[in-house]
């Protein structure tokens, strides 16, 4: 009894959707841009799909020339790889500019602000097939 006791209170300790920890920098040459008129029926149905709700209102989305002439992506917050967007805590949206009307790609950023930074991964994602 003492054993599930202790594996309980260790459990509570953990946020069912805990991000690693990213640092919060703006990817190079971004600009703000108004949501598309169809963002708001993407993030309706992605927080559908989720069963996760949250404000629209509050996202701020930015376009992001490409790292490289013809590449999907920018540099990602880990400096590593190329990213097609990328979801900061602020409730800030990077896209790689030529994404910007790709429904799976702003579905998937919006996801993670549903989810409060949930990972790639996580149960939302595998349950909106994002």
């Amino acid at each position: 009894m003492m054993r599930l006791l202790a594996v309980l209170t260790l459990g509570a300790c953990f946020a069912p959707f805990e991000a690693p920890h990213r640092p919060n920098r703006t990817p190079s040459g971004a600009e703000a841009f108004a949501p598309l008129p169809e963002y708001r029926a993407w993030w309706d149905s992605t927080s559908a799909c989720s069963g996760l709700g949250g404000d629209f209102a509050r996202l701020r989305f930015y376009a992001v020339p490409p790292t490289f002439e013809g590449a999907g992506g920018f540099t990602c917050w880990d400096g590593l790889l190329l990213c097609p967007g990328e979801w900061h805590n602020t409730h800030d949206i990077y896209l790689v500019r030529q994404l910007v009307r790709d429904r799976r790609t702003v579905s998937h950023e919006m996801l993670h602000d549903l989810a409060d930074g949930a990972p790639n991964g996580s149960t939302p994602f595998v349950r909106c097939g994002l």
